[in-house]
């Protein structure tokens, strides 16, 4: 049976007002099992608020009607259909609203991260899903005669928390036994435990994954999994505490001692904020290792604020600590962990005076502007390394040379690699050098006497931004700067004290040989990068590092491609194209776009330089279609890059007119 536009639409709104109802109204057991199954009947739903269909559900209905038929955002296509879907199988609930402080931004995410097809996990259609759904939530929520009927389900939530404390530490304890047993020997496990340990931590597919894949996953899991076990571990004590300190207040006022009672009292107070906002760590922590980013975002943002009545700068103290959760999280794994982490530092930043509490804000800056920075690398454009860069620039403002020198140092360091990033995407060069001034003001106090390997990290980066330098200008003189500087920073990065840096260095020092050896004659500095770069392969492998694993073969098929343009034969070609296939392998569309697209202009050159050892115009083809596709991202991220994809294109057309 075909169901028609106007009862899908009335059947989503219904779905929206009758979850909010069942918060309402908790004991309607009824009602709260149509609002999770969509089999809706709103005279049952609203018999003790007979108005509320027509103030609520009718004006929604006809806003998600208004907005699929005339959308005022973008629309894609099948979305008329898909953004219904979406909404059924989302499965809104009463539970929803509540847990998400009913705040509708943070709803609409919680929705979004419970979607598995393909279809509606793109980022077009999650966007038009949160534009088609913001308006009538927001207009729900912001309705005070209902916000007040909401107000003792909210409070009751609240008091469960800390009434079940006890009972919850008890029961999450013993899953922590079983599971950290696991957990400390996972190499010795059979295939079947370990997929069945990938279930339940929620990794996607694990019968898919290759063994050292579905090992490095769950070896990352356990990190987080004794980190949440710690906060565990920790809140049987904070509730014995409580239990002295009441005692001891029930002591005082038998003697009458009113002003001790009062203290005792506001120590309770106290603790049990701490046991709440300690819990709702655990849970969110809890929740990441599920991968339920949006919740935990949810949970330390409550704990957060939990502590205003405290004292007014503990929530942002709490977000700075807090925050290193989602970025650790985002860091290791896909998802939005490093944009909640965002979020959550610039409200801490935002909440505080920067004079009055300088320090604390300037951290909370040099966070943001961290996450910032990273997100930016990730993803297309420069919209977030420029507000890394604004970010930056902000915390230095507080932490001064003269004040505190090695975070200063630091902070200039992050700025140099956020300008490094937006110098390399723009057509100009201005923000090359002002990378090099900052990471030379950072060698200022990060020497190699005081900090040996803060010292080579600053060369490294310097090594960099020279090298980025040295690639638009003519002549060598930047990059022997950056090979000197490459090979300072490989006296303090060793192999042994440091694998991961010193194969760090060894992959920029290739670049360095790379950029040399096509200025020269001699392949002399070409054969030099391809070893650099099988070294650095030495400890950046594909289990333990996969997106440096892909740079460095991606960087392998660079080299290997300049030697075959410069020898006979086409084995060195063959090898490059390997390497690049390699790297495509990690570097995917999806995860990191632009290296993406740099992968397969290269694929297109390599296949441009076959046909002309060749003739053969198989090869024109492979090579058209390599470039067109990254000459679609090119021109939304980097225009620099999406002129050298045009030109190649254009040699692609002449050589098709003289081979025709």
């Amino acid at each position: 049976m075909t169901i028609d536009l106007t009862t899908r639409i009335a059947h989503t709104a219904q779905i929206i007002v009758a979850s909010a109802a069942c918060v309402a109204d908790p004991t309607g057991v009824s009602a709260a099992t149509m609002a999770n199954t969509g089999a809706l009947s709103l005279p049952e739903v609203f018999k003790r608020n007979p108005d509320a269909e027509t103030e609520l559900t009718k004006p929604i209905a006809k806003a998600l009607k208004k907005s699929l038929n005339k959308p005022t955002f973008h629309m894609p296509a099948d979305g008329k259909k898909l953004l219904p879907q979406m909404l059924d199988g989302a499965r809104l609930t009463a539970d929803d609203l509540t847990g998400c402080g009913l705040d509708p931004d943070l709803i609409l995410g919680m929705l979004l991260d419970r979607h598995v097809d393909p279809e509606h996990r793109s980022a077009e259609m999650a966007e038009a899903f949160c534009n088609w759904l913001h308006p009538p939530l927001t207009e729900l929520l912001g309705n005070t005669e209902f916000i007040k009927t909401l107000a003792p389900k909210i409070w009751a939530t609240a008091l469960g928390d800390l009434r079940h404390i006890r009972e919850t530490t008890d029961e999450i304890a013993k899953q922590v036994k079983v599971t950290a047993q696991q957990l400390d020997h996972l190499t010795t496990l059979p295939r079947d435990t370990l997929e069945l340990l990938a279930s339940r931590f929620e990794i996607p597919t694990p019968h898919q994954l290759p063994d050292a894949e579905l090992l490095d996953a769950l070896t990352n899991k356990a990190v987080q999994y004794r980190s949440y076990r710690a906060l565990i571990d920790g809140l049987d004590d904070r509730v014995a505490s409580i239990a002295n300190l009441k005692g001891a207040a029930q002591d005082a006022a038998e003697r009458l001692d009113f002003q001790t009672v009062e203290e005792l009292l506001a120590r309770v107070d106290t603790v049990e904020t701490e046991i709440a906002a300690n819990t709702k760590q655990a849970r969110a922590a809890n929740a990441l290792l599920q991968g339920r980013t949006q919740q935990a975002y949810t949970l330390l943002t409550a704990a957060a604020d939990s502590f205003a009545s405290v004292d007014p700068v503990e929530p942002s103290r709490r977000r700075e600590a807090y925050g290193k959760m989602l970025h650790d999280y985002g860091m290791r794994f896909a998802g939005n962990g490093l944009e909640l982490a965002a979020r959550i530092w610039d409200k801490g930043a935002q909440d505080l005076d920067c004079k009055a509490q300088g320090d604390l804000w300037a951290c909370l800056q040099n966070n943001l502007g961290t996450a910032l920075a990273t997100l930016g690398q990730r993803e297309s454009g420069t919209a977030r390394l420029l507000q890394a860069v604004d970010a930056f620039e902000l915390a230095l403002q507080e932490l001064t040379q003269d004040r505190v020198p090695l975070d200063w140092a630091a902070t200039q360091n992050n700025l140099g690699n956020a300008l490094l990033a937006l110098g390399e995407r723009e057509s100009g060069t201005a923000r090359l050098p002002q990378a090099v001034e900052a990471y030379e003001l950072a060698l200022q106090e990060w020497t190699q006497g005081r900090v040996p390997l803060d010292w080579a990290t600053a060369q490294n980066n310097l090594g960099n931004a020279l090298l980025a330098l040295g690639e638009r200008e003519s002549g060598t003189a930047r990059l022997l700067q950056a090979v000197d500087a490459f090979e300072l920073a490989l006296q303090e990065w060793t192999q042994d004290r440091v694998p991961l840096q010193w194969a760090t260095a060894q992959n920029n020092l290739g670049n360095a040989l790379l950029a040399l050896g096509e200025r020269e004659s001699d392949t002399a500095r070409l054969r030099q990068a391809v070893d650099a770069y099988e070294l650095a392969l030495q400890e950046w492998t594909q289990d333990r590092v996969p997106l440096d694993w892909a740079m460095t073969q991606g960087n392998l098929g660079n080299a290997l491609k300049a030697l075959g343009q410069r020898e006979s034969g086409t084995a060195r070609l063959l090898q490059a194209v390997d390497a690049y296939e390699l790297a495509l392998q990690e570097r995917t569309q999806d995860r990191v776009p632009l290296h993406w697209a740099m992968t397969q202009n290269n694929l297109g050159s390599v296949h441009l330089t076959f046909f002309d050892k060749t003739g053969d115009p198989a090869h024109l083809d492979r090579a058209e279609t390599h470039m067109q596709a990254a000459l679609e991202v090119f021109n939304i991220a980097a225009p620099r890059y999406a002129e050298m994809a045009q030109e190649q294109l254009q040699q692609i057309a002449q050589r098709r007119g003289i081979s025709g």
